[in-house]
């Protein structure tokens, strides 16, 4: 139960979801041709109207070298929720194998015999470190990739400061939901 309760942890603290670090995005540009007649809404007869015929239309607006660019973003995308989840099971046997986790136990337990506490003390020093240890992905993630695809300026050191506001939040409310969660019986340390 410790275990799955960890990679919870590990995975909440890893995929946590990053704000958007970029300005407005551009208009979008009026075509240049006009598009074919199904992909107009007419009010005569709205039910000629195709919704395919339409988004082909404005598709065929956008420039090739912009949309090649847009679907290796996405495509990239997919790449990094397997990466994401590789790193979260990564970073879980780290702790588990490597005895970390039950040391980060075993230090709570000898604190305080109050078992809410102790979800807290074991919560906090691993939220820091899975973060920590989740820094570089995100760095890559969030910041480096964003300014790759031209869709973020914000410099490193605001960036880097939003990441410090999003684990403080981290901080605080992982611990409180732990606690809620096992209060409710499910984490088992009601009746221990």
């Amino acid at each position: 139960m410790q275990r799955t309760a960890i990679l919870i942890l590990v995975t909440l603290t890893v995929f946590l979801p990053l704000p958007p670090s970029h300005g407005a995005p551009a208009p979008t540009p009026a075509p240049d041709v006009p598009p074919p007649a199904a992909a107009v809404l007419s009010p005569d007869n709205p039910a000629a109207f195709d919704p395919a015929a339409a988004t082909t239309a404005w598709l065929e607006t956008i420039p090739a070298d912009k949309r090649a660019k847009s679907d290796a973003y996405f495509e990239g995308g997919y790449w990094l929720i397997l990466w994401n989840f590789l790193l979260a099971a990564a970073i879980s046997i780290l702790f588990l194998e490597t005895g970390l986790s039950a040391r980060l136990r075993d230090m709570a337990e000898h604190l305080t015999d109050i078992k809410a506490l102790q979800v807290v003390l074991y919560a906090l020093p691993f939220i820091l470190l899975a973060s920590l240890l989740a820094f570089p992905l995100q760095v890559y993630q969030g910041f480096m990739r964003e300014h790759k695809y031209g869709l973020a300026t914000q410099t490193f050191g605001p960036w880097f400061g939003e990441r410090m506001i999003d684990l403080m939040i981290s901080l605080i409310v992982l611990p409180i939901v732990l606690v809620g969660v096992g209060r409710g019986g499910v984490g088992g340390f009601r009746g221990e």
